[in-house]
């Protein structure tokens, strides 16, 4: 768990249903989603959700939007709403303002006019695609990050937001809220031999059934 307020009516969490961890092949596109959960019985109505892929901030040059700055080996590749959210998803892209200040997070991910019923499981709200290239056993955590943060000005308010039940005014500082931080691991593609001993044995096991339906058969008459 990343962070959360004093008492959570409203949880994010990302990965995939049940596990905070991704894995894919080297080479192949990770689906990493994002979900929501309420112990209130709460309506979503509207989100920011700023996210840090590689939970290291973003200090570089100001990127144009929809460009998310991640680490060597990961490549955004789109993002994709959940038929069941109501809305598109969109990407307000990287707003660093150096040398004012560095914020903690690559891309904030907002939505609106939603009128999405959430209970107490996980209820999938979009897909981030990220191409990898990494070594396998590379892993890129992710986090979605409640303020801007250090290191320059830790005292800047961040985008982070959400709309509950209709009301707008709902953010950080009042809504409660539970934010879970999740990872995708690189692992590696199955060499062909592995392929080939696979496909042998199958086979094989294949000539060794219609042997023995032959035997039976011959057996019968």
């Amino acid at each position: 768990m990343l962070q959360s307020s004093a008492a959570a009516a409203i949880t994010f969490t990302l990965g995939q249903i049940g596990d905070s961890n991704v894995n894919v092949p080297t080479g192949m596109t990770a689906q990493f989603g994002v979900f929501a959960s309420s112990d209130a019985g709460d309506t979503l109505n509207a989100f920011n959700l700023p996210i840090d892929f590689g939970i290291n901030g973003h200090d570089g040059p100001l990127l144009p939007l929809g460009v998310l700055d991640l680490p060597a080996g990961f490549a955004f590749n789109s993002v994709v709403a959940d038929p069941g959210l109501g809305g598109a998803v969109n990407i307000t892209g990287d707003a660093a303002l150096p040398p004012i200040f560095t914020q903690n997070y690559d891309g904030v991910f907002n939505s609106s006019g939603l009128s999405l019923a959430l209970g107490t499981g996980q209820t999938r709200l979009f897909d981030v695609l990220i191409d990898v290239t990494a070594a396998p056993g590379a892993v890129l955590p992710i986090a979605i990050t409640d303020d801007v943060g250090p290191p320059t000005n830790p005292t800047v308010s961040g985008p982070f937001s959400v709309t509950l039940n209709g009301d707008p005014a709902l953010n950080a500082g009042d809504v409660g809220y539970s934010l879970n931080a999740g990872s995708i691991t690189v692992t590696a593609v199955p060499e062909p031999a592995s392929w080939t001993v696979i496909g042998v044995a199958l086979c094989g096991g294949a000539l060794s059934r219609r042997r023995r339906k032959r035997a039976a058969g011959g057996r019968t008459k």
